[in-house]
C-alpha cells in the first residue's frame, strides 16, 4: 500500500495480490476480520515446504503472534474466509492439540487432517470457493478433548507445480479454545517432515499436458478419524442489547443458527424497552444464576468468573462501554477494575464451563474511544468521508454525504463535529437522504469497519442500520456511552474541476516529521502537489524529500514537468484522494491504492488532468488514488554511452515516487502489497518497464497497463513510433537517434562531449523541452531496466509476479499509427499506403489477407483509413499486449494474467480530427450507439476512473459504474470481478445486473483466452488468433515482438467491418 513522504497517514490497508486465511466463522458467528489469526507479515506464499514456515506461514512460529483465543466446541461448524485464490488447487484443515497454551505454542508438531476439498465435479476447490465468496464449511470432529488448540487452513496453488519448488502454499493457523467430551484422532502427520518438493501431490510435470486432477489427493495423508469417549457439554452465547443482556443456553450438538429468529425477537424487544418477549425460560436458561435477564454488570460479572480466553479485542472493544453502563448503574461500580485486568491479558483463569460470549454489541459496539476534538485534523480521530456516488454529477444535488468520527461521548461528538465545522447530523436529515444513510452505513458494517446494528451518535439521539437494512432510531443506553459520530458534510464541490479549498473545508495532517494542509470536497479528502522527491539536480537521478518540520500547502496542484516549452524542473510532485484518514498513528481501516503514472508519449502530460481524478472512483470504490508526476522529454530520458548520464531518470522517479512508502515507518509491514500501479499510453509503458525493472520488484502488488504501445516491426516496415515503448534501445541506440541532434538543436556545439554537456545543462528548462529534437526512449541502462523487453516467456524472478491487467481500447490505431491522407486517394490501396507508410504491394497484402474488410460509405478516403486504423491498432497495440499477456498465461510470469478490449469511449487523441460520436435527435453531445472512433490515450480513463462528462445516453453512466469497480476491484484483490454481495451491500444495481447477466472475467487460460469487451454490460471473448500460430510455439515469437508476418500476425477484427 502507498502512502509517500507524504502519506500521511492515508495509511491504506493491504488487500492482497497472493491470499491469506483472514476470517471465520463458528457456527455462524465471527470474532471479526483477523481475530485470533495468527496473520503473516505478508501474502506470498511458502515455496520450501521442508522450511518451519509450512506449518503457520512466515514467523507464524514466533509467539506470541497474537493474543486472541476463540471459543468453540467439539461439533461445532466451521466457516472460512480466503481473500483471494485464482490459481488451482485444494484447501485442506489440520488440527494441533490440545496444547497448553495457543498463544504460546509453536504450530512445530503432531497435526490431525480433518477436512480436505481437492477436485470435485471437473472444479478445484478454488473455484468452488469462489461461488460462495471465498468461503469453506466443515465441521470440526465431534470427539475432542477440551483445551487450546491450532486450526491450520492450507491452499495448495498448483498452476506452477511442473518444476521444483514451483508450488505454492498458502496457509493461516486460528488460535481455538475447543471444548469436547474427549477423544483421540489418528492417523497424524509432523509438520514440518511430513512433505517434500518431491511428493507426487506436490510436484506435478504434466500438471498442464495428460495430468488427470481426479487421481489427485492433497498433501498430509487421510482424513483422521477421532474415537469418542464421554458426553459433551452444554455451551452459551451471550448478547447484549442496550442495556439488557440475555444470555441463552444450547445443547453442544445444536447449530447456534437455529436461534437466530429468537434473537431478532429480543434485539427488537430491547429497542422498545420491551423485554417480555425474553423471558421464556423454555428459550433462555442461565443454569450458574438460574436468570433470564441479566444487566450488563451482571454480565461482565459472569464473563470475568466463566469466559476463561476470549478475543483481546472484544473485551476491549467493550470495556468502556460496560464501565459507563455499570457506573451508570450503581456508581462507584467494582466492574471496572476486574474486567481492565481481563482486557488488559485477554485472560482470567481457566474455563470451568465452556462459554461462547459473542458480543453482539448491537447497542454497544465501541471499537475505541476519543477525547475532546480540538482540530481539523487527525490527530485524535480518524476521518471517514461516505457518499453514495452513482457516478452521475448531474445528480450529485440530490445526494448528501456525511462524516464518521471515531466513537465519543454524546457530549464530546457534539463538540467532534463543531471543531471540523460540521455538526451532528439530525434524524430529519437522514429520514429526508434515507437511502444514502442506509446504503452508507450498511457498506461500513459489511467492510467490517463497524458491527451489524451499530448505533451511531446524532444530534437528537443515536441510529442503526438493522439486518433488514432499514433505519432504527432506538433510544439511547447512556449518553456516556462511547458511539461512532455521524458529522454533516456541508462541502457540496463534487467534481474535480469545482473542488476548490477554502478555510472551511481544509484539513491538516501531521506526517513524516511534517504538517500537509488538504482540502475535502464532497467526495474525497484531497492532498494535491505534495513533493515525493527533493528537486533533482539536471541528469541526476532524484532523492526522497528531505525537508522536515515544514508546513505544506496541499491544496493546490504542482507546475508540470517541462514539456513544450513550459512548466518547471521542480516538478516531483504526487496528489492524492482519499475516503479515509486515519487516526494518526493507527493502522486500522487501510485501503489499497491505485497508484497512476500519466501518458503523454513520455514528453507531455501531468497528474493534474481531470479525466483522471480520482475523487468520484474512491468514494464509490474505497480505494485510495494516487497520481504522479515524473520528468519528461530529454531531461527524464536523455542517455549518453560513455558518461553517468544513463537516461530513465523519468521511470527512476516513478520508483523514488514507491519508495517514499519508506517515509511512513509505523506502516511499513503494510505497504509493499497494497500498490497497484497503473497508467495508460506511456503510463502503460512505464508499467511494462516496472514489472521489468529491479528496484521496482516487491514495491506493488499488481499492475494495470492500458493501450501499451509496441510492435511494429511489420509490412516491411523495420520500426514505427509504437516500437520503442516495448521494445528497450540500448543508450548508444537512443544517443544516435537524438543525443547529437539535441546538442545541436540547443545550439551547445562544442568539440568536446564534455562542453556540450555542460552547455545542455545550463539552457532553461523551457528550450530544452521545446527543441525539435527530444529524447524520448525507455533505454537499457543496467540498472532501472536491464532486459530488452519485459521477459514473459521464462518464470525466472526477473519480471515482477503480480497480478497483471493489458487491454487497448478498441480503435487506438485511428490516433497512433494511422494518418488520414492529406488529400483524397482514389483506391483503398493507395489510402492503406498513405494512411500507414507502406508500399503498394504490402497494402495489396492487406487486402487480400481478408482480415480487415472495408467498408462502403462512398468514401474512398475514409473507408480506407478506416481499415488503416484497424491494421494500425492490431500492429501497434492489440498484437504485443494480446501475445504478452498469453505468453505470461503459459509461463506464469504474472501470478495472473488479464485482457480487455474497451469498446466504449469519450474524447481522446483524435490527431486526425475526425471527431467524436456523431450528434442526433435526442443525443445533443453525441450518440455512443452510431459509428465512431474510440481513440486512444484519454478516451478510456473517464469510464475507469468515473469521471465520464457529458453522459450521452444511459449506459455511458453505466459503464462507467461497471468498469470502474472492475478496475477497482482489481485493485482491491488482484482479481477484477466485484461480489455480487458487496453490489448488493452497495445497492449498485446495474453493475450487479451486469455481473449476474454477464458472468465473471476470467483469467487468460489459453489461445482462446478469455479477454473482455469492455462496455455496458460487458462481455467476455475469445482471443481472435488469426494473426499468430499458437500451435508452433509462435507465441513465444509474438512476446519478443517478433510481428514480421502479416498474414500470420495481423488479427482479424472481430467486427465484419467497421461502420461509418
Amino acid at each position: 500500500m502507498y502512502t509517500s513522504a507524504l502519506l500521511l497517514p492515508l495509511a491504506f490497508t493491504a488487500i492482497q495480490a497472493h491470499q491469506n486465511f483472514h476470517q471465520f466463522w463458528v457456527n455462524g458467528v465471527s470474532p471479526g476480520l483477523e481475530e485470533c489469526i495468527r496473520m503473516p507479515p505478508s501474502n506470498s506464499p511458502v515455496t520450501d515446504v521442508t522450511s518451519n514456515d509450512i506449518t503457520c506461514n512466515v514467523n507464524g512460529n514466533t509467539v506470541p503472534r497474537t493474543e486472541a483465543v476463540c471459543a468453540a466446541a467439539a461439533g461445532d461448524t466451521i466457516k472460512v474466509q480466503w481473500d483471494s485464490s485464482t490459481h488451482p488447487g485444494p484447501i485442506t484443515h489440520f488440527l494441533l492439540g490440545p496444547i497448553g497454551d495457543a498463544t504460546q505454542e509453536s504450530g512445530i508438531g503432531n497435526w490431525v487432517k480433518i477436512d480436505e476439498l481437492d477436485y470435485v465435479d471437473g472444479q478445484w476447490a478454488n473455484e468452488i470457493m469462489e461461488a460462495v465468496e471465498m468461503t469453506h464449511e466443515f465441521k470440526l470432529p465431534s470427539n475432542l478433548e477440551s483445551g487450546d488448540y491450532l486450526l491450520r487452513s492450507e491452499m495448495e496453488t498448483l498452476h506452477a507445480s511442473m518444476t521444483v519448488g514451483g508450488t505454492q502454499f498458502y496457509v493461516g493457523c486460528a488460535q481455538l479454545h475447543i471444548t469436547g467430551p474427549g477423544g483421540t484422532c489418528s492417523p497424524s502427520i509432523e509438520l514440518p517432515g511430513a512433505y517434500t518438493d518431491q511428493d507426487a501431490n506436490i510436484l506435478i510435470p504434466d500438471f498442464y499436458n495428460g495430468f488427470d486432477p481426479t487421481t489427485f489427493t492433497a498433501p498430509g495423508g487421510e482424513v483422521a478419524t477421532c474415537a469418542a469417549q464421554g458426553s459433551e457439554s452444554p455451551k452459551f452465547a451471550g448478547y447484549v442489547f442496550g442495556e439488557v443482556v440475555a444470555i441463552f443456553s444450547v445443547d453442544g450438538n445444536t447449530d447456534m443458527t437455529t436461534n437466530w429468529a429468537f434473537i431478532e425477537q429480543c434485539i427488537a424487544a430491547s429497542f422498545r424497552r420491551d423485554n417480555q418477549s425474553c423471558y421464556s425460560e423454555a428459550q433462555i436458561s442461565n443454569p450458574d444464576w438460574n436468570l433470564s435477564r441479566l444487566n450488563a454488570c451482571q454480565l461482565f460479572e459472569f464473563v470475568t468468573r466463566k469466559i476463561g480466553r476470549v478475543s483481546c479485542s472484544y473485551l476491549k472493544e467493550a470495556e468502556i462501554t460496560v464501565v459507563a453502563v455499570c457506573q451508570a448503574a450503581r456508581p462507584g461500580s467494582h466492574i471496572a477494575c476486574p474486567f481492565k485486568h481481563a482486557a488488559g491479558h485477554c485472560q482470567v483463569g481457566r474455563p470451568n464451563l465452556p462459554v461462547m460470549l459473542h458480543l453482539a454489541l448491537l447497542a454497544l459496539v465501541v471499537p475505541s474511544a476519543i477525547a475532546h476534538i480540538t482540530a481539523v485534523s487527525n490527530a485524535k480521530t480518524s476521518l471517514t468521508l461516505l457518499y453514495q456516488n452513482n457516478l452521475n454529477g448531474t445528480d450529485d444535488s440530490n445526494h448528501v454525504g456525511f462524516l464518521l468520527l471515531d466513537p465519543s461521548s454524546k457530549r464530546d461528538a457534539a463538540k467532534a463535529c463543531e471543531a471540523i465545522g460540521e455538526s451532528l447530523v439530525s434524524r430529519s436529515q437522514i429520514k429526508a437522504y434515507t437511502a444514502d444513510f442506509v446504503s452508507s452505513l450498511s457498506y461500513v458494517a459489511y467492510a467490517g469497519l463497524a458491527k451489524p446494528a451499530h448505533l451511531y451518535h446524532i444530534s437528537d439521539g443515536v441510529v442503526a442500520v438493522d439486518a433488514h437494512e432499514k433505519l432504527i432510531f432506538p433510544p439511547i443506553p447512556s449518553r456516556n456511552i462511547e458511539l461512532p459520530v455521524l458529522c454533516t458534510q456541508s462541502s457540496q464541490q463534487g467534481q474535480p474541476w469545482d473542488a476548490l479549498a477554502t478555510k472551511s473545508n481544509q484539513v491538516t495532517i501531521a506526517s513524516t516529521g511534517n504538517t500537509y494542509v488538504g482540502y475535502r470536497n464532497q467526495k474525497s479528502f484531497r492532498f494535491l502537489g505534495i513533493p515525493y522527491a527533493d528537486t533533482p539536480e539536471r541528469f541526476v537521478h532524484s532523492v526522497p524529500y528531505s525537508k522536515t518540520k515544514q508546513t505544506l500547502n496541499a491544496t493546490a496542484y504542482a507546475p508540470q514537468c517541462p514539456q513544450n516549452g513550459a512548466g518547471a524542473e521542480s516538478c516531483l510532485f504526487l496528489n492524492v484522494q482519499t475516503p479515509y484518514l486515519p487516526k494518526q498513528g493507527s493502522k486500522k481501516g487501510l485501503r489499497p491504492v491505485f497508484f497512476w503514472i500519466h501518458g503523454g508519449g513520455f514528453v507531455g502530460g501531468s497528474a493534474a488532468d481531470a479525466g483522471t481524478d480520482g475523487g468520484n472512483l474512491v468514494s464509490r470504490e474505497d480505494i485510495v488514488v494516487v497520481q504522479i508526476q515524473y520528468r519528461l522529454s530529454t531531461l527524464g530520458f536523455l542517455a549518453i554511452p560513455g558518461t553517468d548520464i544513463t537516461g530513465n531518470y523519468g521511470i527512476a522517479d516513478q520508483i523514488n515516487a514507491l519508495k517514499a512508502r519508506k517515509l511512513i515507518k509505523p506502516c511499513q509491514s503494510k505497504l509493499t502489497s497494497a500498490i497497484t500501479i497503473g497508467g495508460d499510453s506511456a503510463g502503460a509503458g512505464s508499467v511494462r518497464a516496472l514489472l521489468g525493472s529491479p528496484p521496482a520488484n516487491g514495491k506493488f502488488q499488481g499492475a494495470i497497463a492500458m493501450s501499451n504501445l509496441g510492435g511494429g516491426v511489420t509490412l516491411g516496415l523495420e520500426s514505427t513510433y509504437s516500437t520503442t515503448y516495448s521494445s528497450y534501445l540500448t543508450v548508444a541506440e537512443s544517443y544516435d537517434l537524438a543525443g547529437q541532434n539535441i546538442f545541436v538543436a540547443a545550439g551547445c556545439n562544442q568539440t568536446a562531449l564534455s562542453e556540450q554537456i555542460a552547455c545542455l545543462k545550463k539552457v532553461p528548462a523551457s528550450i530544452v523541452s521545446n527543441l525539435s529534437s527530444v529524447a524520448r526512449y525507455v533505454v537499457q541502462d543496467g540498472t532501472y531496466v536491464n532486459t530488452q523487453q519485459l521477459d514473459v516467456v521464462n518464470r525466472n524472478g526477473s519480471t515482477a509476479h503480480v497480478p497483471a491487467m493489458f487491454g487497448v481500447v478498441r480503435d487506438d490505431g485511428s490516433s497512433i499509427g494511422a494518418t488520414y491522407p492529406a488529400t483524397p486517394v482514389t483506391s483503398e490501396s493507395e489510402g492503406i499506403q498513405a494512411a500507414l507508410g507502406i508500399s503498394a504491394s504490402y497494402a495489396q497484402t492487406v487486402i487480400d489477407s481478408g482480415l480487415f474488410p472495408l467498408y462502403d460509405t462512398g468514401n474512398i478516403t475514409f473507408d480506407s483509413f478506416n481499415v488503416s486504423a484497424r491494421v494500425a491498432t492490431d500492429s501497434g497495440f492489440r498484437c504485443v499486449d494480446q501475445a504478452t499477456m498469453f505468453a505470461a498465461a503459459k509461463s506464469h510470469a504474472f501470478a495472473a494474467s488479464y485482457y480487455y478490449e474497451m469498446d466504449r469511449a469519450i474524447g481522446g487523441y483524435d490527431q486526425n480530427l475526425l471527431g467524436g460520436a456523431p450528434e442526433s435527435p435526442g443525443y445533443p453531445d453525441g450518440n455512443p450507439n452510431l459509428p465512431y472512433f474510440r481513440y486512444h490515450s484519454g478516451a478510456t480513463a473517464p469510464f475507469i476512473f468515473g469521471n465520464v462528462s457529458p453522459i450521452r445516453d444511459s449506459n455511458d453512466l453505466k459503464a462507467a459504474q461497471l468498469n470502474s469497480g472492475y478496475f477497482a476491484q482489481f485493485v482491491k484483490t488482484g482479481q477484477p470481478n466485484p461480489s455480487e454481495r458487496y453490489l448488493a451491500v452497495r445497492k449498485y444495481e446495474e453493475t450487479l445486473h451486469a455481473v449476474r447477466k454477464t458472468g465473471r472475467w476470467g483469467e487468460i487460460k489459453d489461445e482462446n483466452g478469455p479477454i473482455r469487451l469492455l462496455d455496458y454490460p460487458s462481455v467476455s471473448s475469445g482471443y481472435d488468433s488469426e494473426w499468430i500460430s499458437f500451435a508452433n510455439g509462435q507465441w513465444e515469437m509474438a512476446a519478443r515482438n517478433a510481428v514480421k508476418d502479416p498474414e500470420r500476425h495481423l488479427r482479424r477484427i472481430r467486427w465484419d467491418a467497421r461502420e461509418f
